[in-house]
């Protein structure tokens, strides 16, 4: 997943969401973890 440096927390979020949305189904997401310019983390059980 590339993003642009200056995009904001929701639409990160959101794109990250989409993109693992196969793996996601099914799943209830716990925590979200966003650094900016550096990592994005969706934990989920």
């Amino acid at each position: 997943m590339v993003i642009s440096v200056d995009a904001d927390k929701d639409s990160v979020l959101a794109q990250a969401k989409e993109v693992l949305a196969s793996r996601l189904e099914g799943k209830t997401i716990v925590k979200e973890i966003y650094v900016p310019g550096k990592i994005v983390n969706i934990i989920a059980k």
